[in-house]
């Protein structure tokens, strides 16, 4: 319904889905654990098909499907791309975590700054000043830079070492680059947990009183910024 019989993304679902469902054909992953441009490694896949991809239509299927039909579909979605038959995945050597502290944290913030992070995310990590606003994947589909304050929604998943493993890894076919060369492993894993720390209070752990808050607060944006909120209904 999504992938498409031949796995190109094309399925009967596929036009009403943002992000657009993966073509499996071309042997391009957005989350993986391996150098850019690499394939994924199974582990990346089975974890896919498992867990889902956070704030998108992929479910998680590992309460449906048993562990030997978790490697089944990953099997037959590798054999789908040439690729996987003539490449091999160059996974990321383990890296020394940084535990979260308030210096790692302050540190993370000046990292923030030096990799110009504010340019796509805003100072706040919330879009606020951004100065690109507007982004398309390698496939011409519209998208937005993560709200950094909204960690569940966080496509490879909101602990430190996910967000360290972005950082590392970058995001294939998005704007989002690997910083390799640019940061050190320390700076990238102070950054994690400075992105960590901005986590604002989501809905379902708010009192009566914040969610009326919250939500007249949104409304008073969309009034605030109603071409925005416009290309945002359009998008939708």
């Amino acid at each position: 319904e999504c992938h498409g019989t031949t796995g190109k993304g094309d399925g009967p679902a596929a036009l009403t889905l943002i992000p657009h469902p993966r073509d499996f054909t071309s042997g391009r992953y957005k989350l993986h654990s391996t150098e850019t441009g690499s394939l994924p490694t199974d582990d990346d896949l089975l974890r896919t098909v498992r867990t889902g991809v956070f704030g998108t239509a992929m479910p998680g299927w590992e309460s449906i499907l048993s562990d030997a039909d978790v490697r089944a579909v990953v099997e037959y979605v590798k054999s789908m791309s040439p690729r996987f038959s003539r490449e091999q995945p160059e996974p990321i050597p383990v890296s020394t975590p940084v535990a979260s502290s308030p210096d790692s944290v302050t540190r993370g913030a000046t990292v923030y700054a030096k990799l110009q992070c504010s340019k796509c995310h805003g100072e706040d990590g919330r879009g606020t000043g951004a100065t690109a606003t507007s982004f398309q994947d390698d496939w011409g589909y519209p998208m937005v830079a993560a709200n950094l304050s909204e960690p569940w929604t966080f496509r490879g998943g909101p602990a430190a070492s996910d967000v360290f493993m972005r950082f590392r890894a970058g995001i294939s076919g998005t704007p989002m680059p690997s910083y390799k060369g640019t940061a050190t492993d320390a700076e990238m894993w102070d950054l994690a947990n400075y992105v960590v720390s901005l986590r604002r209070k989501p809905v379902w752990e708010m009192n009566a009183e914040e969610v009326t808050a919250f939500y007249a607060q949104q409304d008073a944006d969309a009034r605030a910024k109603p071409v925005k909120r416009g290309e945002y209904l359009v998008n939708v």
